[in-house]
């Protein structure tokens, strides 16, 4: 997971205000991944993936408030969704502090979790590491458990170049 962020500075820092909330959209470009390199980590590192061949599948998504689903009752804690325009919603809460997976809700199966999952927290700076437990029941006809932990770190900054541009005071996060 490759996130810019709108300082300008020699090492960025990613926090709630660039990841998103209610009105922004984003795209999904899907990959060839064979034999992808993710390149180096480190300071000041340039990733060039400008050759990098793009399958044709994006996915479109566009964030709004949970209450507008008309399925927030089931995620009471989510404040932000990411809808496909398919009915289908992506359930977080993004505050100052962290950034959760609260669930997902399609017309076929919902994703409930009990203990959310922590995708960030901020603010992230190179070399912030962070661990977290979390626990999901998914009910598609029958009940399944889904739970583990999630374990990121932010072991680089620096330009990403990609098929589309170059993107300067990126901060990778995985």
């Amino acid at each position: 997971l490759f996130a810019t962020t709108a300082l300008m500075q020699a090492q960025p820092t990613i926090t709630s205000a660039t990841a998103g909330g209610p009105g922004d959209e984003f795209t999904n470009k899907m990959i060839d991944a064979i034999l992808f390199d993710p390149g180096a980590s480190g300071a000041d590192v340039t990733w060039d993936f400008s050759g990098v061949t793009l399958t044709g599948e994006t996915n479109d998504y566009a964030f709004i408030t949970a209450a507008a689903t008309g399925q927030s009752a089931a995620f009471p804690d989510a404040n932000v969704a990411a809808d496909n325009g398919m009915g289908n919603y992506s359930f977080y809460k993004i505050n100052a502090s962290v950034y959760e997976n609260h669930g997902i809700y399609t017309p076929d199966v919902t994703v409930l979790y009990s203990d959310p999952e922590e995708l960030m927290t901020f603010p992230i700076t190179y070399n912030a590491t962070n661990s977290d437990d979390f626990y999901s029941t998914i009910d598609a006809g029958v009940e399944i458990i889904r739970s583990g932990t999630v374990e990121t770190v932010a072991d680089g900054y620096g330009t990403l170049k990609l098929p589309d541009g170059t993107y300067t005071d990126v901060m990778r996060v995985f």
